[in-house]
């Protein structure tokens, strides 16, 4: 009788497998998570696209996270319904919400940043610096969709930042701990 040894399998993919699926997996996991909506005092709904564009930033890096939102916007931009309310169209991108989903691609490259600074020594992020992270991304996101909000629909500047922002506060505290909590579990982004 004869015996065959097999080679043993590699443990991980190769990063050409790796990184393309993370791309994908997160623009998905976006357009997923604006279709799930909270509903909020107001009349406003709070969806939980932030908490995957932060998670994105937190695990994938700033470069891959990048892509990936860019693949999300572009998906919207043909026509696919990955934003809030299943819509698509290059009308979505330019209307009151347009600024937020820009905030989304301009985020991601500050979190990589930020993420390659604040290392300790072993090379890892605290959870405290991913929360830190987490809330520079809805910083950028919210300091470009509450003035692209007011110029879209003529709202006051107090009414914009309330509607736009101030309503979202406590979810968005919520989402924060939650990106970093899912950073710190399934891993970081070694940016």
């Amino acid at each position: 009788m004869q015996t065959t040894t097999l080679a043993p399998r590699s443990p991980a993919l190769p990063h050409i497998v790796i990184k393309p699926a993370l791309v994908v997996g997160f623009a998905l996991l976006t357009a997923l998570c604006a279709q799930i909506q909270i509903p909020l005092p107001g009349g406003v709904p709070m969806t939980l696209q932030t908490l995957a564009v932060a998670t994105c930033a937190l695990c994938i890096g700033g470069s891959l996270g990048t892509m990936s939102m860019m693949l999300y916007v572009m998906m919207g931009v043909a026509g696919f319904g990955v934003f809030a309310n299943g819509s698509g169209g290059v009308d979505v991108v330019f209307d009151a919400t347009g600024g937020y989903i820009l905030g989304f691609i301009l985020s991601q490259p500050v979190a990589g940043a930020l993420t390659r600074r604040w290392r300790d020594a072993s090379g890892r992020l605290t959870w405290n610096r991913m929360c830190l992270i987490a809330l520079a991304v809805h910083a950028i996101i919210f300091a470009i969709g509450v003035p692209w909000l007011k110029i879209a629909t003529g709202m006051q500047v107090t009414s914009a930042l309330f509607h736009g922002c101030v309503i979202f506060i406590p979810g968005m505290a919520i989402k924060i701990l939650a990106s970093s909590q899912i950073a710190s579990v399934t891993g970081q982004a070694r940016e």
